[in-house]
């Protein structure tokens, strides 16, 4: 077996990738390593690993086939999907904004992931905003609900395609799949790693991830073909369907100015978003949340050729009014601790047991846990809910501004709540049991706080806590300035 991580090995096969079936495939796309990102590569570096890649050179041709069918057959039995086509009423609109939308909402004020920037840019330009639809609700309800954004073009993703256009593209994904085996059998890496990578991202490529990032190509690039669009803006996270619409803009629509704004915090070991990054050309520009992440992705680009350059802060919508000091002291329960989960099942799932196991070890201490709406209606989740609670063991139903108001500590890994409650002069304690991959957004080399590598040091960080509440005392100035820099006030005039 080879040294090499699975980061390395990852960039390294995506250093080989240029076709835009293949962007298209999650598998070679890691964002952030949390657990369910690392599940595709469960196998990997597993003792068995070899076994796994031969079974899959065995199964490929079945699941190719199988795939086919049932992608044909969604699209047989759901026509609302792909017909009738939503279609921009305009044709002369100079911004097309790519989101996406991942829960319902009885009427959205605003952009699920972009906040008030699509509104403020529908002010000043002819916009039109496309959709991603991650939600079970239909897309024509789903564009009256956006369309409460005061927006007058709003065209939704379909999840399927007709069927005539399905089979075409699962005959334009095999081609590809094909030059995929070329690259394993020209590599001159033939380590263990590298060949279960390339199989299992084979098998990948005809998965239903996949085939939702080749309905997208095929629907924004007939907008944009209708369109005399003159810039396309999305999120940049490090996501497989980024680098497919980047590489498309490059080859297809080169005429197109690209502006990919960050919106969520970065990690160190955000590997996909730094590929994303260097795949932008010098014309295009990167709108960041505030200074930090401004100078961390410059940071990076200063050691790439002919990248992009063109760096700049729009800010936040997190950026807000915030309650006065007084207000906070006067709300704030005395040594209360947070616990503030991504909005994935797993991490509410592994968040929810550590927040029962330490409440019934520390009575005295009150434990609140904030739940994201993502993750808080899943099966696992439901069934821990269930469960008997204790006295000092609450299920937060409060705003996350009152939450961060009435907290003295969080624990957390990688959600943009820490950051935001060092608004709130919150002490941040970081949690993360995974040493191989930093997941921290708030930066040690730019503000001091608490670490746990396991559930013994974060025990032994609560009886200190217990023994002596101002113990972890942090420089409430230095946690605002942090907050600040990190989401600064939106500024729209640096979209232009």
């Amino acid at each position: 077996m080879s040294g090499k991580t699975l980061i390395e090995n990852l960039k390294e096969i995506n250093s080989q990738i240029s076709d835009l079936f293949l962007l298209a495939n999650p598998f070679f796309r890691l964002t952030k390593p949390t657990e369910e990102n690392l599940s595709k590569y469960k196998d990997y570096k597993k003792r068995y690993m070899n076994l796994k890649t031969f079974f899959n050179i065995i199964r490929f041709p079945l699941i190719v086939i199988a795939q086919a069918l049932w992608n044909i057959s969604l699209s047989l039995i759901t026509p609302w999907e792909w017909y009738p086509r939503q279609e921009l009423g305009s044709q002369n609109n100079n911004l097309v904004g790519l989101s996406q939308v991942t829960t319902a909402n009885p009427k959205f004020t605003a952009d699920p992931l972009l906040g008030q920037i699509p509104m403020q840019l529908n002010q000043n330009d002819s916009l039109a905003m496309f959709y991603l639809n991650g939600t079970r609700i239909s897309r024509g309800v789903l564009r009256k609900l956006l369309l409460c954004q005061d927006l007058k073009e709003v065209a939704i993703n379909s999840k399927t395609l007709s069927p005539f256009e399905t089979i075409y593209v699962q005959f334009l994904n095999f081609k590809a799949s094909l030059i995929l085996i070329k690259l394993i059998v020209k590599s001159n890496d033939k380590s263990a790693e590298k060949l279960y990578l390339f199989s299992e991202g084979l098998i990948y490529q005809f998965r239903r991830p996949t085939f939702a990032n080749l309905v997208l190509l095929r629907r924004l690039g007939k907008v944009l073909e209708k369109n005399h669009t003159k810039v396309l803006f999305f999120t940049l996270e490090g996501h497989a369907h980024e680098a497919m619409v980047i590489t498309l803009i490059k080859t297809t629509f080169p005429e197109v100015h690209i502006k990919a704004i960050q919106h969520a915090p970065i990690v160190l070991s955000q590997s996909g978003y730094f590929e994303n990054l260097i795949l932008l050309r010098q014309s295009d520009s990167v709108l960041c949340t505030g200074e930090i992440p401004k100078e961390f992705t410059l940071s990076y680009l200063e050691n790439q050729t002919d990248s992009c350059r063109d760096v700049k802060v729009i800010g936040s919508s997190k950026s807000q009014q915030i309650f006065s000091s007084v207000d906070i002291a006067l709300n704030r329960t005395p040594g209360s601790i947070l616990f503030l989960p991504e909005g994935t099942e797993k991490s509410t799932i592994e968040f929810l047991c550590l927040f029962r196991y330490f409440a019934r070890i520390f009575p005295d201490i009150q434990f609140v846990i904030r739940l994201h709406p993502a993750a808080s209606s899943t099966i696992g989740v439901k069934k821990l809910l269930n469960e008997p609670g204790l006295n000092n063991a609450k299920i937060s139903e409060s705003s996350l501004s009152g939450d961060l108001c009435r907290a003295a500590y969080c624990v957390y890994r990688g959600t943009a709540a820490a950051i935001e409650g060092l608004a709130y002069g919150v002490i941040p304690i970081h949690y993360n049991n995974n040493a191989f991959y930093d997941l921290d957004p708030i930066l040690m080399r730019l503000m001091d706080h608490p670490t746990a590598e396991s559930i013994e040091k974060l025990n032994k960080i609560f009886q200190e806590l217990s023994v002596n509440n101002s113990l972890l005392n942090t420089d409430s100035e230095k946690s605002l300035e942090y907050f600040n820099a990190y989401f600064a006030p939106e500024d729209i005039f640096n979209f232009y």
